[in-house]
C-alpha cells in the first residue's frame, strides 16, 4: 500500500483511499480570524479535533496558522507554514514524513515539501490563483512550489499556459476537475423550495462572488418573466446586487451539499453566469459536470476553456441577448436527461484519480 499526502483536494484524497492507498489529506489552514466567524465553525471544529479518520486508510488534518497569509507573505514564503507549529509533528506522527506521492493543490502550502522527504512531488493548480485573489505574491509562491515539484497538473488549458510561463520544462498534463456522479444522479424528491413554482426553472448553485454575473441574471429575469430564475449559494459579494424584487428571481441562500441534487434534478437548465473577471478564463467549474450528472443541460458564458470543452450538453452564450435566445432553444429541444447524466460518468473523480496516479507512475524517477 503506497502512501499519498494530498494538500488541498479532498476529492482526490478520498478517491486515492478508495483505490487502496494510505492517504493523509491536509486542508487549507484556519487562522485566528476564523475562530470568530460563524461561517468557519465546521473548519474550526475540525481543527480542534486534530486527526480526523474518515476510514482506515484516510486521515485528515486542518492546521492552524497563527499568522494569516496576508501578513506572513511580507516575511517570506516559509512564514505561513512556520506559523503552523504543530503541522510537521502531526505529519510525522501520522507516518507520512516520506510519502510516495506528495500532491500539492495550494501554492501557499508549497513549502510543505521541505518538511518531508517525498519520493515524488506534483504541483496541481486548479485556478489562476494570483488573478482570482488579486494577490501577485501568490505567483511567487506558485513559482516556488513548481521549483520543488517534479511535474505539474492543471485543471484547464489557460491554467496550464500560466504554469508553463513560470516553468516551461516540467512534465505537464491537463486533468479537469471531476464529479461525484452518484451523489448528483441518485433520484431525489422535489425540494420544498420548488413547490408552487411553474416549470422552465433555470438554476445556479454556487458561491456568489466577484466572478458571478449579477447583471446578466437580473436582465434575464427581467426580459423573460415566464422563466423562473433560481439562485442558491453563499454570498461573498453584496447580495443586494440580485434584483429579488422581480417575482421570478428567487434567491434561496446557502444550501447544504446533500440538498443540492434535488435542486438540480428538478430544474430545467443549469447556469454558469461568469462575468468578465480575468480569472474566469482559467476556471474548471466542478458545477459543469455536477449539473450534467443530475441530467441538466448547461448554459454558460463562453470562455476559452469552456469553448474547448463544448459538447452536446454544454451551451455557450456571449451576452444577455444570446443567453435568452439560447434558453429558449434549450427548452424547446427538450434534451434527454438520461443521456446527459450518462455523459458525466466519464468525468467522475475516480477516473481523475486514476489519471493522476498514472501520470505519476510514468514520471522519470
Amino acid at each position: 500500500m503506497s502512501k499519498s499526502l494530498v494538500v488541498g483536494s479532498h476529492h482526490l484524497a478520498r478517491e486515492f483511499a478508495l483505490l487502496g492507498h494510505s492517504v493523509l489529506h491536509i486542508c487549507t489552514p484556519v487562522t485566528p480570524a476564523h475562530l470568530l466567524l460563524r461561517s468557519a465553525r465546521e473548519r474550526v471544529a475540525a481543527w480542534k479535533r486534530g486527526f480526523i479518520r474518515h476510514r482506515e486508510n484516510l486521515q485528515e488534518i486542518v492546521p492552524l496558522a497563527l499568522v494569516p497569509w496576508q501578513i506572513s507573505r511580507y516575511f517570506g514564503l516559509s512564514m505561513y507554514l512556520r506559523s503552523a507549529p504543530r503541522l510537521e509533528g502531526q505529519i510525522r506522527r501520522a507516518g507520512f514524513d516520506q510519502p510516495d506521492l506528495l500532491l500539492v493543490d495550494e501554492p501557499r502550502l508549497g513549502g510543505i515539501c521541505e518538511m518531508l522527504r517525498p519520493k515524488q512531488t506534483i504541483y496541481r493548480a486548479t485556478d489562476l490563483y494570483a488573478v482570482m485573489r488579486s494577490d501577485p505574491s501568490v505567483n511567487v509562491a506558485e513559482q516556488a512550489a513548481l521549483g520543488r515539484a517534479g511535474a505539474m497538473i492543471a485543471t484547464s488549458g489557460p491554467v496550464l499556459e500560466h504554469l508553463r510561463s513560470l516553468d516551461a520544462g516540467k512534465p505537464a498534463l491537463v486533468i479537469e476537475n471531476g464529479v461525484d456522479a452518484t451523489h448528483f444522479s441518485t433520484p431525489q424528491p422535489v425540494p420544498a423550495s420548488y413547490r408552487g413554482l411553474p416549470p422552465s426553472r433555470l438554476l445556479y448553485v454556487g458561491t456568489l462572488d466577484h466572478r458571478f454575473d449579477f447583471e446578466a441574471i437580473n436582465s434575464l429575469a427581467r426580459l423573460a418573466p415566464d422563466l423562473q430564475v433560481i439562485i442558491a449559494g453563499p454570498a461573498s459579494a453584496p447580495i443586494e446586487r440580485l434584483q429579488t424584487t422581480l417575482p421570478n428571481l428567487i434567491y434561496l441562500g446557502p444550501v447544504a451539499y446533500e440538498d443540492v441534487p434535488a435542486l438540480m434534478q428538478h430544474a430545467d437548465i443549469g447556469m454558469l453566469p461568469l462575468n468578465d473577471e480575468p480569472s474566469n478564463r482559467g476556471r474548471s467549474p466542478m458545477k459543469l459536470y455536477e449539473y450534467a450528472a443530475a441530467g441538466l443541460p448547461v448554459m454558460a458564458r463562453a470562455t476559452p476553456e469552456l469553448e474547448r470543452r463544448a459538447g452536446r450538453f454544454i451551451h455557450l452564450y456571449k451576452d444577455v441577448e444570446s443567453m435568452l435566445s439560447l434558453t429558449r432553444q434549450i427548452l424547446a429541444a427538450k434534451p434527454i436527461r438520461a443521456e446527459i447524466a450518462q455523459s458525466a460518468i466519464i468525468h467522475s473523480w475516480s477516473g481523475k484519480a486514476l489519471q493522476v496516479l498514472e501520470f505519476a507512475a510514468n514520471l522519470p524517477r
